[in-house]
């Protein structure tokens, strides 16, 4: 066999998408691979859970994954596709198998490959060709197929198919054809997972499968909690046992919310099945000290590395060695009772990162699978924070000097405070109306506080409000920036919507980014407003505040208009502020000029005293901070000549003229940024993200390209430079995963000239459909639809769109709004029944003829005006030209024209078979008994018809209703027939036609409504519905029915042909209850014999016996 090399460097730690939920065989494994199904992909990865290969061509989620020898794959999916694969190559061998109906399992076993769909259809190939279609297929029960295995009989192979409804079927292989040997009885629920007994297995539990084959000893689990062993070959139940206790008490409360699975794998040393608990427990078979009989117990293995949520899958390696998924979305390997190895996974869009400033090795993660990790990369440990977060998470951010404390913005636009060290969440009681796109810590304030160094969170959400909340009081309503900028700045007309903010925490200068692509810069504390720019066209995604020391300085001399760094020697830092947009570049301006004008203290002077804030000795507040008094630096020289100042802004700043140009503009993205970040390291560079699905790494100085990196398959929403190392980089996209890689790995240098995730252009021929399918749109004779035109959307919402819900059987999407600039699309305007105006489709027009006139040609339309100038002023009423119809003048003559023109109309739409639209011009003309009876005619009465039918008179009303019946009949809507026909009073009528349509439900709710309990009528209705019940074998609602309506006799002979127990004994009350004491020798001698059928295959004693009552008593 050929082995892939392990490509991760285990000193670059990814986070990579998670299994799916909610499959039993969503995991497999040969002797050399492992490979589970994520989202509509498939991950290949080695016996030691490192990933080597994705595989993705599915169009919908994968749903289920199988070996085929040593480098062939298979895997299955919700659209009904099985795909086989190279696992080496990564190449896509062929399509076996492309139907509508989803594939739930695939099997493989000796050389016969077999699919399971939810319709119960059973396919078997012979080879992985490709070159042929499913050899053969069979539907033994018409029911969704949960699991198969196929056993490894030398001679007779027998596959195993669990199905929902509890039901395993065995059926015998023979070549290629499949025949029903058996079905196992004994489960009332899904059957979770079937797995047979290897004939390579060691001979286990001995004592208790001694008298059986080996390998026709097959174990189930199923919902009803209860794990069974048969022998699948010969029809016979061994041993029944409940499922594996729970072992953490810890993670009950949990537990009894959710609904359980149970997985399993027969291993070469036993059975292994999952807890609910989220561990794993083997079957053992030990001897009790006081009988000396071998039972079957559970030893159940906890570990605090083991699954917190249920397992779903698990297959074996061998040598020990077990790997299981679970719904907390990691992949464990285990060995005996031990945990080896945790592989963590995302279950959503990686929509931000962020790295404490303090604890560098530690990563934030916000991600669209309703949860806040934590990562740890190096020591591979990863903390979920899922309570009180339930939606998407979009942005994350540390406080810059409190360990452990960190931030979150969520897509229903809630705020919430995670403090890492104690565990305590808190949510702010103020939302944002969309979902939190931007956030900061920064400054409150002066008006809101009185301590001018006390920090708050600044978030800016999708309606455009940034929004300031303050830490300690996140119970009271936060301040809302927009209208305090607006006060205190003086703003006379209304400004843009703001989609972006960043503090620059030293200088204590606040940026804000604009939907329309205006920059405004801030100065704390009062947030008065510096400067204005404006080099975006778009809206602004991210700002980010890069702080520059040492010889860079004079690397980045920039000819601005405004001066730059060299102008002013003696500084020691250069504050460079970055930004990104939907426009598709990035830009740098050099920020000194405008902090050093108004922050002097902060910017001239190189001491770490002023730019790091120190906790308060004594202090119980730790969000009070102090600085240390100003000092002059001792590394510059003090400069001889005033720093140039910039003017402070007019009474209202909206109309200070911005500035237009930037100090450098990298531009080679295709597709919108979403995301940048700078070197800690080296401020000369600068690492951006974008749509495009690489990420970029830039030399601001110069604005060319350093490195390009293009290793994710979809768009990349977040990016971080690693603290710890200067050539690493974390990025995270929409394949659900987090990637570390080197800048210097990478050979190419700029971004792709063509954007590989760019939606293909329009063609003419798909312009061409779309308008036919405008063209062809039918509008509803009971209803028009409005379709409701969406606004420009931004990059926002089309990031959420593709998420999914893989991973639910569940996963939904809620779109999130972004405030766009105002873009005007062309729509159509439909006038509804209120009066007022909706965007929308508008319907055809009523008088087609007379629309299509209004485009004749100039001479018509000529003499269509003279014609409608004699009309009006002519006293002699001049006669109708005879080149044209009352269709061209009738609405605009004086004359009774306009009645000819309706009936031209009506006798057009006839013509089409527009009925329902002739009977609308018909009623707008009064006449309303002619457009009844020919309506009635031609069997083309409708509901709207019905309204205005009783204005001719009861006889004329009935006659319609009758006719609308048999139409309804005719289209076989039988319960809205029934409804008329009990509106002209025809009950027995209404009941009869549901019934003999065994519609018996809605019969009987009829007939109990409006008869007498005593009528014939339902008696019969109970009996038609007992019998065919009775046919289908849904004996408990025929037992029902045959008791409704008296016949207990008839009952309990239905109840006889169930032979369990509990349903024998039931029908020994209910021939107590009923008086039919002949039955009751009849039932007691059948409950005798069921009760010893389940006593010997429960190995019960033989000295037991049954009471009278069905209960078993010593003798």
């Amino acid at each position: 066999m050929v082995a892939l090399e392990d490509p991760e460097d285990p000193d670059l730690p990814c986070l990579y998408t998670a299994p799916n939920w909610y499959q039993s065989h969503i995991l497999t494994s040969n002797s050399c691979y492992l490979a589970y199904g994520a989202r509509n992909m498939v991950q290949v990865l080695n016996h030691r859970l490192v990933p080597l290969r994705m595989l993705s061509g599915h169009p919908k989620r994968v749903t289920t994954v199988c070996f085929c020898g040593d480098t062939t794959l298979v895997s299955g999916c919700d659209g009904g596709v099985v795909i086989s694969w190279d696992v080496v190559t990564g190449e896509r061998l062929a399509t076996l198998l492309q139907t509508p109906i989803p594939v739930c399992v695939l099997v493989f076993q000796k050389g016969l490959l077999f699919s399971g769909d939810e319709k119960g259809i059973v396919c078997v190939w012979k080879g992985m060709s490709g070159s042929e279609a499913a050899i053969s297929r069979f539907q033994p029960f018409a029911e969704k197929i949960f699991t198969m295995d196929c056993s490894d009989h030398e001679e007779g192979m027998l596959l195993a198919i669990g199905y929902k409804l509890g039901t395993i079927a065995i059926m015998s292989v023979t070549g290629t054809d499949l025949s029903l040997l058996h079905t196992l009885k004994g489960h009332d629920m899904d059957i979770f997972k079937v797995s047979w007994c290897r004939r390579s297995f060691q001979d286990v539990y001995v004592s208790v499968l001694s008298k059986y084959s080996q390998e026709d000893i097959i174990v189930s689990t199923s919902r009803d909690k209860s794990v069974k062993i048969w022998d699948g070959k010969n029809d016979r139940l061994i041993r029944s046992l409940q499922h594996p206790p729970k072992i953490s008490t810890i993670r009950e409360s949990n537990l009894n919310r959710e609904q359980p699975w149970v997985s399993l794998v027969w291993t070469d040393s036993g059975i292994i099945a999952s807890c609910f608990s989220g561990c794993i427990a083997c079957l053992e078979d030990s001897e009790t000290e006081e009988s000396g009989i071998c039972e079957l117990k559970w030893n159940s293995f906890d570990s605090p590395h083991a699954h917190t949520k249920k397992v779903f899958s698990m297959c074996s390696l061998g040598e020990g060695l077990v790997v299981s998924t679970s719904m907390d979305r990691e992949t464990v390997l285990w060995s005996n009772d031990e945990v080896v190895k945790v592989a963590h996974g995302l279950g959503g869009f990686a929509y931000g990162l962020d790295i404490s400033p303090l604890s560098p090795n530690r990563i934030a993660v916000a991600t669209g699978d309703n949860m806040v990790r934590i990562w740890e990369p190096y020591q591979n440990k990863v903390i979920q924070i899922w309570q009180s977060v339930r939606t998407k998470v979009m942005v994350i951010a540390w406080h810059p000097y409190r360990e452990g404390l960190l931030s979150f913005g969520t897509e229903e636009g809630r705020v919430g405070i995670y403090d890492a060290n104690s565990g305590t969440m808190n949510t702010s009681s103020t939302y944002h109306e969309k979902s939190v796109y931007s956030m900061s810590w920064g400054y409150v304030p002066t008006k809101f506080k009185e301590d001018p160094l006390k920090t708050a969170l600044y978030t800016c959400g999708g309606e455009g409000t940034i929004l300031c909340h303050k830490p300690k009081e996140l119970g009271k309503a936060a301040v809302n920036v927009n209208s305090y900028i607006a006060a205190e700045n003086k703003y006379k007309n209304q400004p843009p919507g703001r989609s972006a903010v960043d503090w620059e925490f030293e200088s204590k200068v606040l940026a804000v980014g604009c939907t329309n692509g205006v920059i405004e810069i801030f100065m704390a504390p009062n947030l008065q407003l510096l400067s204005v720019y404006q080099y975006h066209s778009r809206i602004i995604n991210k700002l980010r505040w890069g702080r520059n020391e040492g010889d860079f300085i004079n690397i980045m001399k920039s000819a601005s208009d405004n001066g730059g760094a060299d102008n002013h020697p003696g500084l020691t830092h250069q504050i460079l502020l970055a930004s990104c947009s939907d426009d598709n570049k990035i830009c740098v301006q050099d920020m000194t000029p405008i902090v050093s004008a108004n922050c002097p203290n902060v910017v001239c002077s190189n001491s770490p005293e002023l730019s790091t804030p120190n906790l308060k000795s004594g202090d119980d507040d730790p969000d009070e901070v102090s600085e240390s008094p100003s000092e002059p630096s001792s590394t510059a020289p003090p400069s001889t000549e005033p720093p140039s100042t910039t003017p402070l802004p007019p009474s209202d700043p909206l109309t200070t003229p911005p500035i237009l140009k930037a100090h450098q503009t990298l531009t080679g993205h295709t597709a919108r940024i979403t995301d940048i970040d700078w070197n800690p390291h080296n401020y000369m560079f600068l690492v951006s993200t974008s749509y495009d699905g690489t990420a970029q790494v830039w030399n601001v100085a110069d604005g060319s390209g350093v490195s390009n990196f293009r290793g994710h398959a979809g768009r990349v929403f977040s990016v971080r430079w690693s603290h710890t190392k200067i050539d690493c980089v974390f990025t995270g996209s929409d394949e659900f995963t987090v990637r570390q890689w080197r800048v210097t790995d990478n050979e190419d240098k700029i971004p792709p000239e063509v954007n590989k995730l760019a939606p293909p252009p329009r063609t003419n021929a798909s312009r061409k459909k779309k308008k036919n399918a405008k063209k062809n749109l039918v509008i509803s004779e009971n209803k028009v639809e409005n379709t409701v035109s969406d606004s420009a959307t931004s990059w926002r919402k089309d990031m959420e769109t593709k998420e999914d819900s893989t991973s639910k059987p569940p996963v939904e999407t809620v779109q999130s709004d972004k405030p766009q600039p105002h873009i005007t699309q062309p729509v159509t305007v439909l006038t509804v029944g209120d009066g007022k105006r909706k965007k929308g489709t508008k319907g055809k027009s009523l008088l087609p003829l007379a629309s299509r006139r209004d485009h004749a040609s100039k001479q018509e339309q000529a003499e269509q005006i003279i014609q409608i100038a004699n009309d009006v002023f002519s006293e002699s009423h001049p006669p109708l030209n005879e080149n044209l119809s009352a269709v061209d003048v009738g609405l605009y003559s004086k004359d009774l024209r306009i009645f000819d023109m309706i009936a031209d109309e009506q006798r057009n739409h006839e013509k089409e078979n527009h009925y329902h639209q002739s009977n609308l011009l018909g009623i707008w003309r009064s006449d309303i008994t002619m457009t009844v009876d020919r309506a009635i005619a031609s069997k083309t009465v409708n509901e709207s018809l019905l309204s205005v039918a009783v204005m001719c008179g009861l006889d004329k009303y009935e006659e319609a209703v009758n006719c609308y019946i048999s139409q309804l009949t005719a289209s076989r809507d039988f319960v809205t027939a029934a409804s008329y026909l009990l509106i002209l009073g025809k009950t027995r009528e209404a009941v009869k036609i549901l019934s003999d349509e065994e519609c018996y439900r809605e019969a009987l709710a009829i007939a109990k409504l409006r008869l007498s309990p005593e009528d014939a009528l339902i008696k019969d209705v109970y009996r038609k519905w007992a019998k065919r019940q009775e046919e289908e074998m849904q004996f408990d609602s025929a037992i029902k029915c045959y008791l409704a309506c008296g016949d207990a006799p008839r009952a309990l002979m239905v109840m006889l042909r169930r032979k369990d127990s509990a349903s024998l004994q039931t029908a020994l009350q209910v021939a107590k209850i009923t008086g039919q004491q002949e039955m009751v020798p009849v039932i007691q001698s059948a409950l005798e014999d069921a009760l010893t059928q389940e006593a010997v295959r429960n190995g019960a004693a033989s000295d037991d016996i049954p009471n009278d009552d069905g209960q078993w008593a010593p003798t």
